[in-house]
């Protein structure tokens, strides 16, 4: 965590709490507790929850496609001239409008 710089924002669900007093720049979803229900400023805060939780989703989705389709574990065998330039630059362009999703959210 000292490696990220600490403007960057980094967004996590309520599991990982304790990473708030290593990195100041985190955004967690406003959660109700058993004997702590949310207050009203806190129930006004569903959109912002609602967003938290679907970018969160959108990189589950992705870290789940790496892992399903073994992309970090295996050796590429690509046969195809100019496959891995091709390759580079969809992963490039993919993560370019994940980040303008993101900062546009």
């Amino acid at each position: 965590m000292e490696a990220i710089p600490k403007e960057i924002t980094i967004w996590l669900d309520t599991g990982s709490i304790r990473i708030q007093h290593i990195h100041p720049n985190c955004v967690f979803p406003d959660k109700a507790r058993k004997n702590c229900p949310l207050n009203s400023d806190q129930k006004q805060n569903k959109q912002n929850n609602w967003i938290i939780s679907s970018i969160r989703v959108i990189s589950e989705h992705a870290i789940g496609g790496i892992k399903r389709f073994k992309a970090a574990s295996d050796i590429c065998r690509n046969r195809l001239p100019n496959m891995d330039d091709t390759m580079s630059c969809v992963c490039v362009v993919t993560l370019d409008d994940f980040t303008v999703f993101v900062s546009t959210v």
